[in-house]
């Protein structure tokens, strides 16, 4: 499998960190995001990552994770019961909807010096605390999301809430993580996960490849 994306790109970073984990054999492919004629065939909304398997083409983080589920079978990284697979997508759903992609409306601001939004400035607090407290009415933390198995759910969240947290330190001076208990505590421990460092370290220097820092 080859899969399109770019070291910068949390979402990119969720299956590139999978698949280390599990170690699902892929390519990566370097890409940014672009309405390319040869890029849309690959990712219809010309986003990242984007995935060329054996099949075909597929988009979308979620979807490229339900590929590799399926296709590795059993695997502890991914909760085999109806139940906790149920119970993952929710909290995918939560960290994606209703944080991330809520804090990433200070995107362009605060990571590439865009015009400051002011009406996300008045939205985006209320709305990340509605989903952070969404989280901790489901999120088990003890001391991973579902409980004690460290799963993919883990790796989906971290990346969701380090762009999150990074955007609204850098926006509100504010830390997430400390409204919910307990989930400081997890964030350290699927930080010192040896793909989390080595996947940081990687995020890291492409960031000051691009920005000359």
């Amino acid at each position: 499998m080859k899969v399109h994306g770019f070291d910068i790109s949390n979402y990119y970073n969720i299956v590139k960190q999978v698949a280390l984990e599990t170690d699902f054999a892929f390519e990566p492919v370097h890409a940014t995001p672009n309405s390319k004629d040869d890029f849309l065939p690959i990712s219809p909304m010309g986003k990242i990552p984007a995935a060329e398997t054996e099949f075909g083409p597929l988009a979308e983080t979620r979807a490229i994770l339900t590929f590799m589920r399926e296709t590795l079978g059993d695997s502890p990284l991914f909760p085999s019961s109806p139940w906790d697979m149920a119970r993952s997508d929710e909290l995918i759903s939560i960290c994606d909807l209703y944080i991330e992609s809520q804090a990433r409306r200070h995107l362009a601001e605060a990571l590439f010096n865009g015009e400051r939004d002011e009406r996300a400035h008045q939205e985006v607090p209320g709305a990340v605390a509605k989903g952070m407290a969404a989280l901790g009415r489901r999120a088990q933390l003890s001391p991973y999301m579902l409980g004690e198995q460290y799963t993919a759910v883990d790796i989906y969240a971290f990346w969701t809430l380090f762009l999150a947290r990074q955007l609204m330190q850098g926006m509100h001076n504010t830390d997430i993580l400390a409204s919910v208990d307990g989930l400081s505590e997890w964030y350290e421990l699927v930080a010192s996960k040896e793909s989390t460092a080595k996947i940081l370290e990687s995020q890291s220097a492409a960031m000051k490849a691009m920005t000359g820092g």
